[in-house]
């Protein structure tokens, strides 16, 4: 099995009954999202073989690069160079699995001017997912990985799974709507529903815990328009952006592996980072983060019947 992310693990996972013997090689070593507590490849989900690897059971996941495949007889001959001379060997195996990378099926955009980086498997694109030099080109799935966001703390969005991107798309959904002159919901909120509203939002909204330091909820406090609930967004033009006062609160996961909330308020200055605290529980809507919270409002919040 050429590759030791999510596609070749998953593949091993279905080969594992089935497979007197399995090796599973890359130059880069394996990194599980339980390791990481972050979704980076390999998932949980997928980690039989991986453990397999560990326990001697048959299987091995090497760090090695693959230097060459012939043909041996009815099966093949691989010859690998590893980390260590320990792993730079041939071997005969009877099947070939090649897992080596996401690639998104551009077509002919790259003709049209679609600019890609990632060794072209990836098109550049705005915090909306549109194509960064071909406007009108958006970008929907696995793809919206190629929008890096914010990369807070080193970490990357959720984009390359569905429990993320799922997400996006419903942000991009809104965002196509509002540029064809579609009039969207926006919630009025009164003063003393902003507070406990963002943080119900950091404690119980899908697309915040996904797409952690990547979409936020976002509630503007323009006072020519009142409070309005806008609804979920891409953090990254919102932290880059000036106008009347409005705040975004966001869920992220700090260099230590702890997930808190984060409120960014954009005031006469510009916008301002305030970073809560954990909790082990990852219930935000105590007394303690209101107080927090309504702290780091309080040049930009209206207070309640004035």
């Amino acid at each position: 099995m050429i590759g030791k992310r999510n596609s070749a693990y998953e593949i091993a996972e279905a080969l594992l009954p089935w497979a007197a013997q399995m090796i599973v090689g890359s130059p880069h070593h394996s990194n599980p999202s339980v390791n990481t507590a972050f979704p980076t490849a390999p998932r949980a989900r997928y980690l039989n073989a991986f453990e397999d690897s560990a326990f001697g059971g048959g299987t091995y996941a090497l760090d090695c690069a693959i230097k060459g495949i012939e043909p041996a007889g009815a099966g093949w001959r691989v010859h690998t160079e590893g980390t260590t001379s320990e792993w730079s060997r041939t071997f005969e195996v009877d099947e070939v699995v090649a897992a080596t990378g996401f690639g998104t099926p551009l077509g002919d955009l790259p003709g049209l001017g679609v600019e890609t980086f990632h060794k072209d498997r990836l098109p550049t694109q705005t915090p909306y997912w549109e194509s960064t030099t071909v406007p009108g080109i958006f970008f929907a799935g696995a793809a919206t990985q190629g929008q890096v966001g914010m990369r807070k703390y080193g970490w990357p969005s959720s984009s390359a799974s569905i429990a993320g991107f799922r997400f996006n798309a419903q942000v991009q959904a809104a965002e196509l709507a509002r540029r064809l002159g579609l009039e969207l919901e926006r919630p009025a909120l009164e003063p003393d529903q902003v507070v406990p509203f963002l943080l119900d939002r950091a404690t119980h909204s899908a697309p915040l815990w996904r797409q952690a330091s990547h979409l936020a909820h976002v509630v503007s406090l323009d006072p020519a328009e009142g409070i309005r609930d806008e609804g979920v967004r891409p953090l990254t033009p919102f932290v880059d952006s000036s106008g009347p006062p409005a705040v975004a609160i966001a869920v992220e996961l700090d260099p230590d592996q702890r997930l808190q909330p984060c409120a960014y308020v954009r005031g006469p200055e510009g916008v301002t980072e305030h970073v809560l605290f954990p909790d082990a529980l990852h219930d935000f809507t105590s007394v303690e983060y209101a107080s927090a919270l309504g702290d780091a409002l309080k040049d930009v919040l209206p207070v309640a019947g004035q």
